[in-house]
């Protein structure tokens, strides 16, 4: 199995051998264009084939603008070529799987524009559970209860530095391998026409403005 990340601050790619086994590898911030080389690399460090992959999960966001795109028209394009099943994954459930065990926890992305993507989840279990959906917004703090119930907090690194966010403790992201594989294992897979990128401003997006 095979993850494509190419949407928050670190691109990474993760090749699982097996449930216990994985290969990965973190690619410089915004240097997702360098992702198939990198994945090229990885399986030969596995000697395997790109069509020995059977399957395919891609975070489809929200995130990069650029990044997104890039990941989902990859795995699109490998699963037309090699017939692979392909799971979506949201990029804050990525990120929920490198805060360790804790039952609440607030993963965060910059939406650019003075806005905030941000979900909560309760990371005690297997694998990270929402706690609700995803919010786009451009006050971080609309939740005041969430100062008052010992929140940990990841994601952008540069907005958390640079905000009060008092109760709630910033982390720093360690992927937990056993997590990601359980949340895909989780989730189901999607048909390839419905593998499309979530994007922060749905009514800008790229999709949209070619219509």
């Amino acid at each position: 199995m095979l993850v494509l990340e190419t949407s928050t601050e670190a691109p990474s790619i993760v090749l699982y051998l097996s449930s216990e086994r994985a290969l990965v590898r973190t690619l410089p911030p915004r240097n997702a264009d360098t992702l198939l080389g990198t994945v090229e690399d990885l399986l030969k460090q596995a000697e395997i084939g790109w069509c020995d992959i059977q399957t395919l999960a891609v975070s489809v966001g929200p995130g990069s603008y650029t990044g997104v795109r890039l990941g989902v028209a990859a795995a699109q394009a490998w699963a037309i070529s090699c017939e692979c099943e392909t799971v979506p994954i949201s990029s804050l459930a990525w990120l929920a799987c490198g805060v360790g065990a804790h039952p609440r926890v607030i993963a965060l992305i910059d939406a650019r524009r003075s806005r905030l993507c941000w979900q909560r989840f309760d990371c005690g279990g297997e694998c990270p559970e929402p706690l609700g959906a995803m919010q786009i917004g451009a006050a971080f703090s609309a939740d005041e209860d969430w100062h008052e119930q010992g929140y940990r907090i990841i994601g952008d690194t540069s907005f958390i530095a640079n905000t009060d966010l008092p109760g709630c403790t910033p982390v720093n992201f360690e992927l937990n391998l056993k997590a990601l594989w359980n949340l895909i294992m989780r989730s189901p897979p999607a048909p390839l026409e419905s593998l499309q990128p979530i994007y922060a401003h749905g009514a800008d997006s790229w999709r949209q403005r070619q219509s």
